[in-house]
């Protein structure tokens, strides 16, 4: 009786940690209401460095006004790559809350090994990085310069 007392216990030890380390995959995500030169985007946020890692890989597709926004605690000089990515994306560098630079269709790179896969540098210390399906910056007129407001949610 004591045996399965035990092996009961160390189960629910062992459930109780599965469920705090699934439940990082399964939280709400943090968005962000984004306007860029009076254009407004809904945007998933990745502001821990998982997320930021994690970005956008896996999607097979983005729907219009949509896209992701990392965010830095500090100024950074940011590199992205494509590893896991399956849909081309327009980068746009944000520093001292305008648009910064931007880096316009950027492809997928299938098969191709990490230590092979292009690094995107932003154009200087970056604090916010969006990315938006590609097309969009030349479609709607994002241009350096342009203000970016960021409301949390």
């Amino acid at each position: 009786m004591k045996r399965f007392l035990v092996i009961g216990v160390i189960l629910l030890v062992l459930g109780i940690a599965l469920l705090v380390f699934l439940q990082q995959f399964y939280v709400g995500k943090k968005m962000a209401n984004v306007t860029i030169g009076g254009r407004s985007f809904s945007l998933e946020v990745a502001d821990t460095a998982i997320e930021r890692s994690r970005g956008l890989q896996g999607r097979a597709e983005l729907a219009d006004g949509n896209g992701m926004l990392f965010i830095f605690s500090e100024p950074v000089s940011a590199d992205f790559w494509m590893k896991d990515t399956l849909i081309p994306l327009d980068l746009i560098w944000i520093a001292d809350g305008k648009v910064a630079g931007i880096t316009p269709d950027v492809q997928p790179q299938p098969g191709v090994g990490d230590a092979e896969l292009e690094l995107y540098k932003s154009p200087g210390l970056v604090t916010q990085v969006i990315e938006l399906s590609a097309g969009s910056v030349m479609d709607l007129g994002i241009k350096v310069g342009d203000q970016v407001l960021v409301e949390l949610q």
